[in-house]
C-alpha cells in the first residue's frame, strides 16, 4: 500500500540517538486519503520528499527496517542481561557503566589474539 500527497515539512526534531522525527502538514485530505494514512500508521517503509517539479526517487528494494539495532547495540544489550544475571546471582557487584567497561576489555583482549603478526 502506498500514497502520494503533496506536503511541507516542519521544523524536524534531531533525537539524542542521532534520530530525527520529521513530521509532515498536508492539504486538506479525502476521507479515503486519511484512511490509507491511518491504515499505514506504526508501519516501516521509505519516505521519498522532492520539491515541486523534481522527479520522485525510486524505492529501494530491500525492507526499511527502522527498529534494527545496530551490531553495538545489540551487544550492549546482550551484556546488559548478563550483568542483570550476574548480578541476581551475586557474581558480579556494581554499575552496569562498570561490568561493560570489564567485559569489553575482555573481549577486546580476545579479539586482539586472533590477529595475526
Amino acid at each position: 500500500m502506498q500514497i502520494l500527497l503533496p506536503a511541507q515539512i516542519s521544523p524536524p526534531r534531531i533525537r539524542k540517538d542521532g534520530s530525527c522525527s520529521i513530521t509532515f502538514d498536508t492539504r486538506e485530505m479525502t476521507a479515503e486519503e486519511i484512511f490509507t494514512v491511518m491504515s499505514l500508521r506504526n508501519s516501516e517503509g521509505w519516505l521519498a520528499f522532492t520539491l515541486n517539479q523534481e522527479q520522485l526517487p525510486e524505492a529501494p528494494t530491500e525492507n526499511a527496517d527502522l527498529e534494527t539495532k545496530t551490531i553495538s547495540q545489540r551487544i550492549k544489550s546482550v551484556l546488559f542481561i548478563l550483568y542483570k544475571q550476574a548480578t541476581e546471582k551475586g557474581t558480579f557487584v556494581g554499575t552496569f557503566e562498570s561490568y561493560y567497561q570489564t567485559q569489553g576489555e575482555k573481549i577486546i583482549s580476545k579479539l586482539k589474539d586472533l590477529i595475526e603478526d
